[in-house]
């Protein structure tokens, strides 16, 4: 047999693997008695659930967005413009006629138209027809008639010469306001009202003045009244007073307007 060793020395070699052969088997055996006995695997058993239903929380809601603005409201829309006036329009004037003179240029001096003169005597439209009497004709009874009749054609109607008054002037225009002549314009202590003297009333009246070119108070208008019976002796006392005219821009006397604090006071009587 090609297996057993023929000379000695692989018979020992043989030998020798055979021991170590036999004893690993031999451990592997006392290894397999010594190890503890397998147990059986543990039986199927069942197994209970219960399922819980768990309340959950609400989840927290996302927060609304703000709602945008609204857009502002849209501009009103303007007045409807007025129609616009009819003006007539004013005819040129003919080119014959001179152009008026300018602004600034004084317009011509007329002559002075003297009044007729006085004739004493019955008027045209007093007489009649009928009658033989003869009677001088004029323009007044006033006086004593001529001697001598004139003739009835000279006899025109007599009028009065006008007398050209002062121009009004306001206020802020007045080189010099009107001043009263004694100072000022108080009352006396007679004037004092008794209900006022008893109630201790003092203050001011505001009185609207008109002046003409002479320092004579006209027109006279309470703008702040005072009660108790005094705005009445402030126009009473205004209307007696005198003063020395205002002055127009060119330094004449003209008539104006102006307001006037008239006075009370009980400490200086």
């Amino acid at each position: 047999m090609s297996g057993i060793p023929t000379t000695r020395t692989s018979w020992r070699t043989f030998a020798a693997a055979l021991f170590v052969s036999l004893g690993v088997h031999g451990l592997l055996a006392l290894a397999a008695l010594s190890a503890p006995p397998r147990r059986p695997p543990p039986p199927n058993e069942p197994v209970d659930l219960e399922v819980v239903e768990v309340e959950r929380e609400p989840e927290p809601q996302p927060e609304p967005e703000p709602e945008p603005e609204p857009p502002p409201p849209p501009p009103a829309p303007p007045p409807p413009r007025p129609a616009p006036l009819r003006v007539a329009k004013t005819p040129p004037p003919p080119q014959n006629e001179a152009p008026p003179p300018p602004p600034n240029e004084q317009p011509p001096e007329q002559p002075e138209e003297k009044p007729p003169p006085i004739r004493i005597g019955v008027s045209l439209s007093s007489t009649t027809e009928a009658g033989d009497m003869a009677v001088a004709t004029g323009n007044t009874l006033y006086g004593k008639t001529d001697e001598v009749a004139g003739d009835p054609e000279e006899a025109k109607p007599y009028a009065a010469p006008v007398v050209e008054k002062a121009p009004f002037v306001p206020e802020s225009r007045l080189s010099r306001l009107p001043m009263p002549r004694g100072g000022s314009c108080r009352a006396s202590p007679n004037d004092y009202t008794p209900i006022a003297r008893d109630e201790g009333i003092e203050g001011v009246v505001v009185l609207r003045v008109f002046i003409d070119e002479t320092g004579k108070v006209g027109e006279v208008h309470v703008v702040q009244p005072l009660g108790y019976g005094l705005d009445e002796v402030a126009v009473r006392r205004m209307k007696a007073c005198r003063f020395n005219p205002g002055l127009g821009p060119d330094g004449k006397p003209v008539g104006t307007e102006i307001r006037y604090k008239f006075r009370f006071q009980l400490d200086v009587w």
